[in-house]
């Protein structure tokens, strides 16, 4: 199926998955605070990835992106309904492949440990993928094209090229001077290891120690999970030029962007066979990136 975009819609030898069973994620609301839990259960081939609040239903597609949403998280919202930070747990189900599941989640929202996809790789790694009998959908990117960031950053961009059939190799590109430089990490989603590659880094967020604890307590009004000391965060801190949190290994900060842009990715509905290049991404870049591939397959009437 030809696209607007130099891109093709195809059915690989690779079969659809589910999950094997029920999934029970435990942890802390990142909205209350407060320990919550949901599931991931089975679903049918062609059923995708669905969130379900109170009998509700938000499908994880670009169309229900917030787009005015929280900044640093990517929130989907449908007939005023809101499911919020969806972008690590869609992260592991990109990396560890599976591509249709129902998750019933409480008004709570999604249960975190900490603010990586650790704890969600680990619960899905556990039950099991299954396949289905009918086959995975790719879009596939026949040529090469650029994004660009949509507020005109020009040191940010999305880069696609053609792969072979049915891969994909991602890879993140990040700057940051004053902390780590610049660092680069990668990922091939069907031959890395997600739990071991990118699943434990964590999220990052300054916190100038000029400002004294006024500035780390507004951080915790937004997310009352985190402790009253940044010492102990389960969030990397940092401040001039230092962390104030270790890191998990050097390129920790690289790893989750490239973590971020698996999840949001997953929002254009299928799995891209491409080469892909994001330089210097974050949450708009990425939901930029995912709605343009969504219209291209939406125009082409899948």
């Amino acid at each position: 199926m030809k696209l607007a975009l130099p891109l093709e819609i195809f059915s690989s030898n690779h079969p659809q998955t589910t999950v094997a069973g029920r999934v029970l994620l435990a942890g802390v609301s990142v909205a209350s605070g407060q320990p919550c839990h949901g599931f991931v259960l089975p679903a049918p081939a062609d059923h995708g990835l669905i969130f379900e609040i109170d009998g509700r239903l938000i499908p994880a597609r670009h169309e229900f992106l917030l787009r005015d949403g929280p900044s640093r998280t990517t929130t989907l919202q449908k007939d005023g309904v809101r499911v919020a930070t969806v972008e690590h747990l869609l992260a592991a189900f990109h990396g560890l492949g599976i591509d249709n599941a129902l998750i019933t989640l409480s008004p709570d929202g999604i249960p975190f440990k900490d603010f990586s996809a650790e704890s969600f790789a680990k619960a899905l790694a556990a039950v099991g993928v299954v396949e289905t009998s009918v086959r995975r959908r790719y879009i596939k990117v026949t040529h090469e094209f650029r994004l660009d960031d949509p507020d005109g950053e020009s040191d940010r961009s999305v880069l696609f090229r053609p792969a072979p059939e049915a891969t994909s190799v991602i890879t993140a590109v990040t700057d940051f001077p004053n902390l780590v430089g610049r660092q680069t990490a990668s990922f091939n989603p069907g031959q890395d290891d997600f739990t071991e590659e990118l699943a434990w880094a964590r999220s990052f967020v300054p916190h100038p120690l000029d400002e004294g604890e006024g500035r780390w307590a507004r951080v915790r009004q937004r997310y009352p999970m985190l402790p009253p000391s940044p010492d102990h965060s389960p969030l990397i801190v940092f401040s001039g030029g230092k962390f104030i949190t270790p890191l998990r290994r050097p390129d920790e900060l690289a790893r989750h962007k490239l973590l971020d842009f698996l999840g949001d990715i997953m929002l254009a509905g299928l799995r891209v066979n491409a080469k892909i290049i994001a330089e210097k991404p974050g949450h708009k870049l990425n939901g930029h990136a995912a709605g343009v591939l969504a219209r291209a397959i939406a125009d082409a009437g899948f």
